[in-house]
């Protein structure tokens, strides 16, 4: 699954109430996993997360280790919700923990909004992703190219180029 968004999912019983994997070696690349709700569970478990952002979800915890299953879940260079469960620490790596999606800067949490769950500038999402492979070629869930600014973005969506003021200074030369 690559540049994903899931969002809004519910689980009423204990399972898992936003993505979960059930066969090893199933990446996960790109996804924002945000505002799902398991009432007992995980809202991401199994397989291996590279560039995700998994926060913001509610009930059980955002992410955690499949019970039953030869899964292992891994986070690579993830941003996560501080709700883990059963996680191996030797499987988080170069990854974060928020205590909150408004530490993420999205433009909007609002999943009807047409900005929901895009990356402000000041997010620390922004270019801060892996070298996945990606290239010019390739697009996130907006249609953008996947590949600008210093680094690929980490979620399914790539912020947009910052729009600014350009100054261009010249000396005089005195004779």
């Amino acid at each position: 699954m690559t540049n994903c968004l899931v969002y809004g999912n519910y689980c009423n019983s204990s399972g898992y109430g936003g993505y979960a994997v059930m066969a090893a070696g199933s990446p996960c690349v790109n996804c924002t996993i945000v505002s799902n709700e398991v009432a007992s569970g995980n809202c991401a478990a199994g397989g291996n997360f590279i560039n995700c952002i998994i926060a913001g979800n509610t009930g059980g915890k955002d992410v955690g280790q499949k019970s039953g299953y030869a899964t292992t879940t891994t986070l690579t260079n993830c941003i996560y919700g501080t709700k883990l469960a059963a996680v191996a620490a030797d499987n988080i790596v170069d990854s974060k923990s928020v205590e909150s999606v408004d530490q993420l800067k999205f433009e909007s949490v609002d999943p009807d909004a047409a900005n929901a769950f895009r990356l402000r500038h000041l997010s620390p999402a922004r270019d801060a992703g892996y070298d996945v492979g990606f290239t010019s070629a390739d697009r996130d869930l907006a249609g953008r190219s996947r590949v600008t600014g210093a680094a690929i973005d980490v979620g399914c969506y790539e912020a947009p180029p910052a729009k600014g003021l350009t100054i261009i200074l010249r000396q005089e030369r005195r004779r």
